[in-house]
């Protein structure tokens, strides 16, 4: 979520069919689950990955890259890691009470404003 600046839900949701991790691309589709606004407005959303997004998902497909989703749930095929996994991970690394993965979004688009970037 930090290299990326996305929500939660466009990570929990990820599938690795919408990644060409060649070029360093995310295109989250417009009908992906857990996309906010009205249906009918959405539109496919393109997200440039650093290398180090890439790497980190290099590293992961061997683990679930046989499956559909980036990020599956271990005790239920055909689901997603929950929210709370989200946060669990955020309180792994230290950042529990302090961070949210809407909070990692939110610092991502004051920080690049800041630097002159929409």
């Amino acid at each position: 979520m930090m290299l990326a600046a996305t929500r939660t839900s466009e990570v929990r949701y990820s599938k690795w069919a919408d990644f060409d991790l060649d070029a360093g691309a995310w295109i989250v589709p417009a009908e992906q689950t857990g996309r906010k606004g009205k249906s009918d407005k959405r539109r496919d959303h393109a997200v440039p990955l650093s290398v180090q997004a890439v790497a980190i998902l290099r590293r992961l497909q061997p683990i679930t890259g046989e499956g559909e989703f980036v990020f599956p749930n271990r005790n239920t095929t055909g689901q997603v890691i929950s929210e709370n996994t989200a946060l669990k991970i955020i309180e792994a690394v230290g950042y529990g009470g302090k961070m949210t993965g809407h909070g990692l979004r939110s610092l991502a688009r004051t920080v690049l404003g800041d630097m002159g970037h929409r």
